[in-house]
C-alpha cells in the first residue's frame, strides 16, 4: 500500500486502534524502536508515549493493534525482519554458524570460491541484490563487482559456489524463501539447490556449496544491511 503505521489524528488516548495512512511525517506516524534483551523490539510513539500493543494480548487472527502504556509484555514485542530489496547491500549471516558469506581472500578473480568467515566488515562480505525478474536476484560482491555463481551451470550437489562476471545466466540467479526466525534460504534458479555451509561446519573457512534442501540451519541466512 506504501502507507505507514499511524495513530489516527495523533491521538494520545490509550486504546486507540492503529491504522495505516499516507505518509505525512506527522506526530502520529513517528516511532522510536527499542531493542529488548531477547532480541525483540517495542515500538513507541513519541507523541503519545504509548506502545504498539496487541489488544488484550490476544492470539487470535484479526485482533486489533492499539497503543497502550508500555508494560514489557510479549504482546508489545515485535520481530523486525529485513526483506530483500533490489539495489540494497547486505551482509548474509549463516544461522547455524554465525559466520558470513565471504569471497575467499577478498579475491577479485573469476572463480574465487565462496566460504564462511567471521564478520570483519570487508567489502568481500557485502552483497548487492539486483532483481533478475520472477522474484529472483543476482548477488554482486561489493569488493569484486562479480556475482554469486554456480560454476559451469552445474546441477550437481556439493559443487562449491564461486564468483564470476555477470552473464545473465540462471546459475547466477537466486530465489529467497522465508525459513522462519527472520532467515531465508537461497535457491539457485538453475539447479534448484540451496546455498549451504558444507557439513554444517562452524569452522572459519568452511566452503559454501549447493545442496538439496534439508531444513538445516546451515542453509538459512539472515540479512543485515551493510553500511
Amino acid at each position: 500500500s506504501d502507507d505507514v503505521l499511524d495513530v489516527p489524528a495523533g491521538s494520545t488516548t490509550a486504546g486507540t486502534a492503529l491504522d495505516q495512512a499516507a505518509g505525512t511525517g506527522g506526530v502520529g506516524q513517528r516511532w522510536t524502536i527499542h531493542r529488548g534483551a531477547d532480541g525483540y523490539y517495542t515500538l513507541v510513539n513519541p507523541h503519545s508515549r504509548l506502545a504498539a500493543d496487541v489488544s488484550g494480548a490476544s492470539t487470535a487472527a484479526g485482533a486489533p493493534v492499539i497503543q497502550w502504556p508500555p508494560t514489557g509484555g510479549a504482546n508489545q514485542e515485535w520481530a523486525l525482519t529485513l526483506v530483500p530489496v533490489s539495489g540494497a547491500t547486505y551482509v548474509l549471516t549463516n544461522r547455524d554458524s554465525g559466520m558470513v558469506l565471504d569471497v575467499n581472500g577478498a579475491s577479485t578473480a573469476d572463480g574465487a570460491t565462496i566460504l564462511q568467515w567471521p564478520f570483519h566488515g570487508g567489502a568481500n562480505e557485502r552483497w548487492t541484490f539486483t532483481s533478475a525478474g520472477t522474484g529472483a536476484y543476482t548477488l554482486t560482491s561489493a569488493n569484486s563487482d562479480k556475482v554469486l555463481d554456480v560454476p559451469n551451470q552445474s546441477t550437481t550437489q556439493g559443487v562449491v559456489l564461486d564468483q564470476w562476471d555477470a552473464n545473465g545466466g540462471a546459475n547466477q540467479q537466486w530465489r529467497l524463501a522465508p525459513a522462519g526466525n527472520g532467515a531465508y534460504t537461497l535457491a539457485n534458479v538453475h539447479s534448484g539447490l540451496l546455498a549451504d555451509v558444507n557439513g554444517a561446519s562452524t569452522t572459519a573457512g568452511a566452503s559454501v556449496l549447493q545442496w538439496p534442501a534439508d531444513n538445516g540451519a546451515n542453509q538459512q541466512w539472515l540479512l543485515g544491511l551493510a553500511y
